[in-house]
């Protein structure tokens, strides 16, 4: 994307148009990353929410669980409550992913518009003489 930016602005733009790039693509980064997240969390946390209620005996096991996941495949966790919380974290994932679909399609429909420019062969002066 930064090479085909870097393609269709005037050589006198480049380093704003690259600032520019790299500025958005991070802060797309991190919303990005907040709203998958919190996807994830709610998800789990709804799932979290019925394994407490399904092993009430091992309703801290489960708790710490969401905190550090190694606890998931300590011996200490019986193997079905440790499927159920492996199960958990599967399901939480997949809402993820399809959270990113509309993303995806966005993405598409917009590539669609998006016009073919040539690369250059030759580097334009930036600094006048």
């Amino acid at each position: 994307m930064l090479l085909a930016l870097q393609t269709a602005i005037q050589p006198r733009d480049m380093a704003t148009g690259t600032t520019l790039f790299v500025a958005i693509r991070t802060l797309g980064g991190s919303i990005g990353l907040a709203v998958f997240q919190t996807v994830q969390q709610n998800k789990l946390g709804s799932i979290i929410s019925k394994l407490k209620l399904q092993y009430p005996q091992y309703a801290e096991l489960i708790a710490k669980a969401v905190n550090n996941q190694a606890v998931i495949r300590a011996s200490t966790t019986p193997s079905e409550l440790s499927q159920a919380l492996i199960d958990a974290y599967v399901v939480a994932l997949r809402a993820v992913f399809y959270a990113s679909i509309p993303f995806a399609v966005m993405i598409v429909v917009l590539a669609v518009f998006v016009r073919h420019i040539p690369l250059r062969t030759r580097m334009a002066k930036t600094v006048e003489e």
